[in-house]
Order: structure tokens, then sequence, then C-alpha cells
């Protein structure tokens, strides 16, 4: 009776606490087209049905606990889905919009490489010793088996369903592919062909009917191409002649998988690379995807206009192919040759973008012509011998209104109104000197600048006379001018020739929008009957402003190319290959860098945005130019064209995109089609490679965010939603020099729209970055970013007079911060970090002074391996675990170790802490598989043990990580991939649920409250987040 009552307690619990996947992000390790417009993308146990548009269909399990790892289409509406030892059928409603009816899933005893589906007789899987076997699915039993006369292991395979027969290929751990053909009259078939080259075992096997080619891909990191000779229509495999076509060299580590598309063989691998080759070997395109992770999986789809991929980075993305078409983008076009006027002395100096395709071109001689670049006519629109040998133009977007400064400080208002008409506006003297630069600002605000550092901020008024509005200054420097100017959030901010950004307030204010309409309308009557249009009240000019705030230098000493305002957001480009984004503190009048993207490039010269998720950043590098994308981290194209020195402009048409550019005295164009530019992601990308922590950031009850930090050297932060991690775009924190190990946060500030706090990050090199974080909201939008405050490394070397006197201990370059917590004092915020080396330093910051002090523990021990903060008697204390399984515990103030304990036989992964009113409980989990729970009494200077308990084998591998939800409720994960709710009955641990992970090496565990339930999330090679529901009926 008494055993019964318990099950059925057991069992109770059981039912009320649940599991529930809200996402998954990992290793994409299978991508399929199952129809024209429908791509099936496979990751962990999980498919995703996605449209070519990008739109998720169905999401969800199909395989219990394997990984998919391909799919097969049987009869229609019909998908048979194998990973591992594993295969089950599905079958889906009209136009695969989701899964109607699974069959039972099927269990082999033996790796399942390809599997073909024989309709309502069964399947036939080709499995991991050289063996095919044919399984009825109503009986789930095998019902026949054939293997080939030489059984061995299989590391790739594929079946080959012909008319009357099945081939198989084989690829062997010996390095060669083995074609072999069923014979149903006996169990074992002979070897028909043996395929040899490879230094290294196949991974993958792909057979082209079409081209009759077989490709072959190695641990050798090369791609084989065999060549298929026989008889036209199905081959009689006995008798073809198979010859080695090409080996194909070009990847840096080992080769996933290569497949046919047309003329073309496309290879993705191990290093990140897409390489595009043609059928002599030659490489068409090579390209870096996937954030440098590795890709898994690629497949065409079946008109052969495009191709997808899948990668580690838990992204599926969209490739276009290359056409035979591109060829005839390969040569530049010549637009035009010298300008109709051509004298020995007159040529193009500089060209300007006015819109759908027309160029507006400068000449030495002074003139204006304007340039169709789709019917290659030009016209004289505009000459001035005031514009001889030097002029700086700009075009207002809006108004199509040319402002043209020149040698003499004079500058000209040209109104461009239609093809080949361009009306004369006001000519005017501001300047002293040369004018060095000018800009529109608004529709009639202009913005010029001198060599002299001096900025006039101008405005049009009755069409005839520019009117002085404001002056600036720039700091005195050696090249000092503008080289760029905008306005953002009513300030002006400026780019000048040293590399240098300045902020100033402006009394100016843009009008209101009625009154621009009202001056629309006045314009279309006619300009001449305008009278008091402007009802602005003119600024007095008392003095001239010296900017708030200034970025000296930040570009490095060539300049900043480019200030434009995307998002709400001001990006700077800057001729030292940076772009950085910028958002403005108001109180202060600063500019505060929320994002830095170091490009290949030498020269950034602009952004140009292209979609909501997508930026691209143009540019040179040495004598080519380059087009980068923000989000795939990479370019998309690069050309030949002679450096940026040069005029040039990118203009986004129909159906291509062009650069225009000045060369041997010539207006040239080069051009690509604008699909070889864009790619269509089906699943945003996550970190590149191994996620080491995570944590959540709830600044309110109903937001949380998921903050990881990866060996990728980045911190990104997602916004979790109903269904877990959303796909919006994440925050991306860069700046580390090495892998980043641990991550801490604590609050600044909150209020009901506006939460501010403080987040570290540590990592290799015995670096760690200090970021603000803030987060606003503002209705159901909200919207996070990071800040750096700065970045300290306890490795770097300081130079002292006498160094042999310093307390601190030579630290070794590799040193490590393995883990950190954070307390907050006031307006003190003190950073406690644990060291491969066995040290603890403590690193004090003032927020208001910004003074920092560093204190270093006295006691050396092995590697810190985890740590765990608390409060305890008003004071403040850390715990620490190291590889040995000695556990330390820590008094922040001095850093001190007053208690130590040795509580497992080798490394502490993990710990928490929960407290009472007397006692202190702290769960530790380690590489020894073992959990270990104790009770501690203590006063400020000492902890004493009172109880001890350690429970064995709890998981089968390391544990990572360990929660306690109460006194007797406890969870835990481990590299076993399993997740477990544990209830702690006296002198044992009681399994209450337990599931398994798709996330493979899990290293760390994160668990936060979230509308009456538990959210939790397990990361390692990806993420994957958890509803644990009905916990909390247990807990009462």
């Amino acid at each position: 009776t008494t055993i019964i009552k318990v099950l059925l307690d057991s069992y109770r619990e059981m039912e009320t606490c649940n599991f529930k996947s809200l996402s998954l992000d990992t290793h994409i390790t299978a991508v399929k087209y199952i129809s024209d417009d429908r791509i099936l993308v496979g990751l962990g146990n999980n498919i995703e049905l996605f449209t070519t548009a990008g739109n998720c269909v169905w999401r969800g399990p199909v395989l219990k606990h394997s990984n998919v790892h391909g799919v097969t289409i049987g009869k229609p509406n019909c998908l048979t889905i194998f990973g591992e030892k594993n295969v089950v059928r599905t079958y889906w409603g009209g136009n695969f919009s989701e899964i109607i009816h699974k069959d039972q899933e099927i269990n082999l005893r033996d790796w399942v490489w390809d599997v073909k589906d024989e309709g309502t007789d069964g399947i036939i899987c080709l499995l991991g010793h050289n063996q095919v076997v044919f399984h009825d699915v109503l009986s789930n039993a095998t019902s026949k088996s054939f293997h080939c006369q030489e059984k061995c292991i299989l590391y790739c395979g594929m079946l080959l369903k012909e008319t009357n027969e099945i081939v198989v290929f084989s690829g062997t751990v010996f390095q060669e592919v083995i074609i072999w053909r069923i014979n149903l009259t006996s169990e074992v078939s002979e070897i028909l062909h043996r395929l040899q080259g490879h230094k290294g075992v196949i991974f993958s096997i792909y057979y082209s009917a079409s081209e009759k080619l077989i490709l072959s891909t190695s641990d050798d990191r090369t791609i084989q191409v065999w060549s298929v000779d026989s008889d036209p229509g199905e081959p009689d495999w006995s008798r073809v002649k198979i010859s080695l076509k090409l080996r194909l060299f070009g990847h840096a580590a080992r080769v996933w998988r290569a497949v046919v598309q047309g003329r073309l063989v496309i290879s993705v691998g191990e290093d990140s690379r897409i390489i595009i080759w043609d059928l002599t070997g030659k490489v068409v395109r090579s390209w870096e995807g996937h954030n440098g992770a590795s890709i898994w999986s690629i497949d065409v789809s079946p008109d052969g206009d495009s191709f997808a991929t899948g990668g580690s980075d838990a992204s599926a993305i969209i490739w276009p192919t290359i056409d035979n078409s591109l060829e005839d983008f390969d040569t530049p076009f010549v637009l035009s040759g010298p300008p109709p006027d051509f004298q020995p002395s007159n040529f193009y100096r500089s060209i300007h973008a006015l819109g759908k395709g027309l160029l507006l071109a400068t000449c030495d001689q002074g003139g204006l012509y304007e340039l169709n670049s789709q019917s290659k006519k030009i016209l004289l629109l505009y000459k001035n011998e005031n514009m001889k040998h030097y002029s700086v133009i700009s075009i207002c977007k809006v108004t199509s209104r040319i402002a043209v400064g020149n040698l003499h400080g004079e500058i000209f208002v040209l109104q461009y109104r239609k093809v080949g008409s361009l009306e004369f506006l006001i000519k005017q003297k501001v300047m002293e000197s040369k004018i060095h630069f000018i800009s529109w600002l608004f529709r009639d605000t202009l913005i010029v600048g001198d060599g002299k550092g001096c900025l006039c901020l101008m405005r049009i008024q009755d069409y005839t006379r520019l009117v002085i509005l404001e002056l600036y200054c720039l700091p005195p420097a050696k090249q000092c001018w503008p080289n760029t100017a905008v306005v953002f959030e009513n300030h002006l901010v400026c780019g000048d020739r040293s590399g240098s950004i300045h902020v100033y307030c402006m009394q100016y204010r843009q009008e209101n929008q009625d009154r621009q309409d009202t001056q629309d309308r006045q314009e279309r009557k006619g300009m001449e009957d305008v009278q008091d249009k402007e009802h602005m009240k003119e600024v007095k000019l008392t003095k001239t402003a010296s900017p708030k705030y200034s970025l000296k230098n930040f570009h490095g000493k060539k300049g900043v190319s480019e200030l434009l305002v995307l998002t709400n957001q001001l990006w700077s480009c800057g001729r030292n290959g940076a772009v950085s984004v910028f958002t403005m503190d108001h109180q202060a009048h600063q500019l505060l860098e929320v994002c830095k993207y170091q490009t290949p490039m030498a020269w950034v010269g602009s952004c140009l945005p292209v979609t909501d998720q997508d930026t691209w950043i143009l540019g040179f590098h040495s004598t080519k130019f380059v087009v980068w994308s923000v989000s795939q981290q990479r370019d998309l194209w690069t050309k030949e064209c002679g450096g940026g020195h040069r005029s040039w402009v990118f203009d986004l048409l129909t159906d291509k995109a062009v650069l225009f550019h000045i060369r041997e005295g010539n207006l040239v164009s080069d051009e690509v089609p604008l699909r070889q530019l864009t790619t269509r992601p089906l699943r945003a990308a996550l970190h590149g490679r191994e996620i080491n922590f995570s944590l959540f950031l709830q600044p309110w009850e109903d937001v949380v965010f998921l903050v990881t930090a990866s060996e990728d050297i980045t911190v990104r932060v997602h916004r979790i939603g109903p269904s877990g991690i959303t796909g919006e775009k994440s925050s991306v924190l860069r700046g580390h020099i090495s892998s980043i190990r641990c991550l801490d946060i604590c609050k600044i500030e909150d209020g009901p729209s506006h939460w501010s706090g403080i987040l570290v990050s540590a990592g290799g090199r015995g670096q760690f970055k200090c970021w603000t974080v803030k987060c606003n909201k503002r209705g159901d939008e909200v919207e996070l970013f990071g800040i750096e405050k700065f970045s300290h490394s306890f490795t770097e070397k300081v130079l002292e007079r006498k160094p042999w006197m310093s307390h601190d201990p030579n630290l070794d370059p590799d040193t490590r911060c393995m883990a950190c917590c954070m307390f907050r004092k006031n307006s003190t915020i003190d950073i406690i970090v644990g060291l491969s080396d066995g040290h603890l330093k403590k690193l004090s910051w003032d927020m208001d002074s910004g003074i920092q002090s560093v204190m270093t523990s006295g006691l050396e021990s092995n590697c810190i391996l985890s740590m765990k903060k608390f409060y305890w008697l008003d004071d403040r204390y850390c715990l620490s675990g190291t590889t040995d399984g000695w556990l330390s515990v820590w008094r922040v103030d001095d850093l001190s170790a007053i208690s130590q304990i040795r509580v497992h036989q080798s490394g502490i992964n993990s710990l928490d802490v929960l407290m009472s009113e007397t006692s202190l409980f702290v769960i530790t989990g380690g590489d020894d598989c073992r959990v270990t729970l104790l009770e501690l009494s203590g006063e400020k200077e000492r902890f004493d043990k009172k109880n001890h308990q350690t429970f064995e084998r709890v998981h089968a591998s390391q544990i990572s990580g360990v929660k306690f939800f109460d006194r007797q409720t406890i969870l835990t994960v481990s590299i076993d991939q399993r997740i477990c709710v544990w209830s702690l009955e006296g002198s044992a641990l009681r399994l209450i649920r337990a599931t398994c992970s798709s996330i493979a090496d899990i290293r760390s565990l994160s668990v936060t409250q979230f509308k009456d339930e538990h959210l939790l999330c397990v990361s390692g090679e990806g993420v994957q987040t958890y509803h644990l529901s009905g916990l909390n009926g247990i807990l009462k």
C-alpha cells in the first residue's frame, strides 16, 4: 500500500509538471525543397516548413530523441524523415500546410544514411554497415535485408532507385566510394565499382542524372567529380565507365556537401565557405556565409534559380544561383567619353546621382552635364566661368535643387525641374575663401564650410538670396574643414577631415509639415507671386557656436567620409574601414556608440539601407569597390575600379545595381543583377560558435530578454516572446578579442517605460567589458541597446619603474576570466572575476567619477569554474568552485576566503544558493556526475558546515547547471542533454520530471519567473527555451 501510494503521488506530480519547448536554435542539419515554393528545414528533432518568401508555415518535433538528417519525398503530400537510427513517415495537408498524420516511428539497429519511400509497401533504408533493409511500415518489421560483399562502416551513402534496380553508393571510412547493386536473389551483392583517390573518409555522395556526374566530398578538403560514360537513357551500372574528371581544391577545412546545379558545382563545408565551380575546375564565385559557422546542408531548388543552405549558426538562407547572363556584366561599360565640348584641358571632375538612372557630371571648364544611363544621352545643362577648375556639389533629393560652391567662396543654387532643364535661382558670395564643403540639411537649408573651420547654416529666402541662420566653428586641426554633416535629434553633427565627429546644439528648427505643404502649393503656382511665406524668426548671430561634444580622431587621420541617419540612429562611415552606430544623450549632448562594424575595407564611403533587416556598406579595398552586408557580415560584390580617390555613384535600378565612376577620363558603369546581391534568410542567425553562458534579463514583468555569450566573441540580446526567441533583430555587442565565458547584470534605474542596467562580460585574455544596457518601452514596441562604458584586461602589463615591487602576480597572457559576479553599492559597482590561474580579482568602478581600482585575492588555487553571489547579515559574499572540487566562500569587501570545503572529486561547473533565517543552502554540480547539497551556518567571519549530502550518478555525464526552486525541489542539466526536476526526500533524490534537449554540449542553465510559470533556457551548441508549468503547485 505504501509503495502504491508513493507511485501515485509521483505520477500526479509528473502529470502536473510539464516541459514545453518554446524555441530551438541549433545546427541546421537538413534543408530540402519539397515543392517550388516550400522548403523544409531540420534542426535537432524538429522540422520547420517555410515558404520561399521566408514565412514559417509549420514547426514542431517529428522524431523523439534523434536529430533530423534527411528528408525523402514519397507519394503526394508524404514526407519520410530520418535521423540517426530512426525513421518516420509524415502525411501533410494540401500544399504542405501542416502534418495531419504521422506513422509510428521506426527504430532501426543501425545508423540510417538514406531512405527511399516504396509507398504502401514500406521504405528502403541504407544502414551504417553497408546494408540495405526493406521495412514494412504497417507491421513495423524488417521484411528483407541485403548487404554488400564488403561489410564496412559508412560515413555517408545514397540510394538510387532506377526502373528495375536499386543502386547503392557507399562512402566508406577506407577513403573510397563503393557502388553496388542489390541482388534480389541473394542476401550478398557484388561490388560494381570502386572510386578511389580521396585521402580521408567520405562525407557525402551526390549523383546528377542530367549531367551524368558523381560528386564525392571528403575529410581531405577536396571535392572529386566523376564522369559517368554510358549509353543514352538509364545507365546500366554494371557496364558504365566511371573516370575522375576533376579534383577540386579550395576549401580550408572539411567539405561536408556538394551538389550540381546546371553546369556548375556548389560545395559547402566546415570553413563556412560556399564555393561555386564550373566544370573546368575554375572557381566562379566564393564567399563566406553563416557567420563563420560550419555549413552542414545544401539543396538546389527545382527550377535551379536558387539554392538553400543551413549552418551551425541556426540560420537557413536562400541564395541566388549564378547563370550565364552574368557574363554580360563582367566588362565595364563606357557611358560617355570626354565631355562633348572636348578640349585638351577639359575633363570630367565629379558625378552625382539625380535619381532614376540620371547622373549629373561636372567638368573642369565649368559645365554641368546630364547623363541618361539608359539611353546614354548627354546634355549640357549649365555652364559658368566661375565654376572652372573646382566645384563642390550637393543635390537635395526632395526638391531636386542643386547647390554648387566654387574657389571664390560663391554659391550657385539651381533648380532641376525635368529632364534636360536646369533653372538658375541664386548666385551669392558667402565665404572669403574656397568652399570646401556644401550639403543640404533640409529642403531649403544648407550647411557650408571653408578650409579654416568655419561652418554657416544658411536658408533660401524669397528664392533670391541666402540668409545666414547660425555660425559654427570646428576645433583647430591641421586639416580643418568638414567632410559631412547631418541633423540628428535637433543637433548638428559634423565629421571633419581629421577623423573627428563634433556635436553642436541648433537653435534653428525645421518648419512644420503644414508650412512645407503650403510652400509646395505656392511653388507650383509660381515663385514670383510668393510673398511673406516664410513666417520665420531669424536668429540673431551673437557669436560662433563651438561643439558641445567631440569624438576626437574617431575615424583616424584619413577622415570621416559620411554621416547619415537610419532608423532613428546616426551612422558614421570612416576612411579607417569602420562604421559606427550612435544614439543621442540629450542631457549631456553626447553621442553614445551602440554598435560598431569593422569591415574588411580600407575606406568606407557610404551606407545604403536596402531592407528593414539589412544595410549595405559601400567602400573600397585597395583598387576594388566593395559592397558589404551588415546582416550577413560578408562581401556581396567586389569590382575592380581603380580605387576610392575617384568620383563614384552607386545606384539601385529596377533589376540591377550599378556603379558609376570616372576612369581614364571616361564615365564608366559596372553592373550586377540585383538578384545576385540579395538573399532570403529563412531563419535568423544566432552565434557562429558555441554558447558559453546565457542569462535572462527581465526589465518588466511582461518583457523578457535572453543574453548569450559565445566563443565567436560577441554578446547577443534576444527578445523572448510567447513562442521563445523571436525573429526580431537582436542587439549584438562586439569588442572582445577572445571567447566570452561569463555574464552578469545589475539594475541601475527602472520606470514604466525606461530601464537601464550594467552588463559585465568576461572571457579570454583576462579581458572583461562593462556595458550600459538601456531598454525603452513605447506601447508594444520595446527597444534595447548596449553601450560600452569601459574595457579592462588583467593580463595587460603596466610599465612601472620598479615592476619587481608590484604585489600583483605576473599574469600569463593566456589567463582567462572564467566566472564573474557584480555588486552595486550606491554609485559604486564592484565586479568580482574568477580567473583560470585560481585568483579572484575585484574591480571597483565609481559610475560618477569613473575612478577604477583593482584588488587581488591572496589565496591561490586551481582554475575557478563557477561563481555565485549572495548577501548574508547585510554583508556581501560570493562562492567559487574550482577544477579540483573545492568550494570557497569569499568576503567581497577585502576579498578574503573565509571558508573552504571539498565537495567534489573534480571540477565544480555550477552553483546555486538558497537562504533561510538561520542557514545557507548550497547546491553544486560537478564533472564527477554528482550533485552535492550543503547546509552552512555562519557569521560574518566564518561559515561552518552543518549538513552535507552527496547524490551519485544523477546524470550520465558532467553536470553543467543546477538551480534551487525551493529547499526540496531542484533543477539539473548535464552534457547528457537531460533536464531533470528533482524532489529531495530525506537522503534521496526523486525524479519528478525529465526531458531530453536537442542542444548538445550544454554549458549553461538560466531560469526566471514569467507569467506564473518558470521560463528556462539551456545553451551550448545552440539555445533551447522551455516553459516549465505546474511546478508552482508542487512547490506549494
